[in-house]
């Protein structure tokens, strides 16, 4: 009974957490080069004035290559879940999930491998990456001219990810601790709150996203900092999927 009560938790909050990313829009966090400085708030972060187009900035495109969920309907790609389901209803067709290039049959196990994916891939952006070919480094999508440049650029990710913590809040009361805040929700018979920045969410797949997403972003925000104080440090300009591995 537990298991199927964690399920179908699983799926409400799957479907709440899918429509509240395809809301997110604009550049994710910082300042950038030429633009407005932006605001952030508690659904995202928001900018005034931009002078210059929002594909410029190295954040916004550095959150582009996240993994995402695309759905299709037979062979035919919708652009969102209510697309999806409004386009399998009109077809009488089955939606299909996919990450990348494999398929499900369900959200929930499309969510569950994008929250692996993700990880897997904010892992690899802060980690170095030795070129076969070339023989050249690459850490955080740019390739690095010798060994101390790249173990500079892995401090600098590393330190920004390492600031971004997950804390576990239990009725009015937050800790740090996984274990303690397990303890507190059974004394208390209530559930943990999973708490990253502002987002908060009872769903540990979904804290799980939002925590690799957080530390994502900061190490994206570090290396933007960096390239305005170094112009010789260009990442946007190597930053890609291709890149990063």
């Amino acid at each position: 009974m537990k298991r199927f009560l964690m399920a179908f938790t699983l799926v409400a909050l799957v479907a709440g957490n899918l429509v509240a990313q395809e809301k997110e829009a604009g550049c994710q966090a910082g300042a950038c080069p030429g633009q407005t400085e932006l605001v952030s708030t508690q659904d995202g972060v928001q900018d005034g004035t931009a002078t210059t187009d929002e594909a410029t900035c190295p954040i916004t495109e550095g959150m582009k290559l996240l993994p995402v969920i695309h759905y299709w309907v037979g062979e035919q790609e919708a652009c969102c879940a209510g697309s999806a389901g409004a386009m399998a209803k009109s077809k009488e067709l089955p939606i299909s999930y996919k990450v990348g290039e494999t398929a499900f049959d369900t959200e929930e196990a499309a969510f569950a491998n994008l929250v692996e994916s993700t990880e897997a891939f904010v892992t690899a952006f802060a980690a170095p990456q030795k070129c076969p070919v070339s023989g050249q480094t690459y850490v955080a999508g740019q390739a690095c001219a010798c060994e101390d440049s790249a173990a500079q650029r892995v401090e600098l990710v590393t330190k920004a990810m390492d600031e971004v913590a997950m804390t576990y809040k239990v009725g009015t009361e937050t800790c740090n601790c996984p274990v303690t805040a397990k303890d507190m929700a059974t004394k208390a018979g209530t559930d943990v709150v999973f708490v990253v920045a502002e987002q908060e969410t009872p769903c540990e797949y979904t804290a799980r996203l939002n925590l690799a997403k957080a530390k994502y972003k900061a190490a994206l925000v570090a290396l933007n900092a960096a390239s305005t104080s170094t112009p010789e440090t260009t990442p946007a300009q190597t930053l890609t999927s291709e890149t990063i591995k």
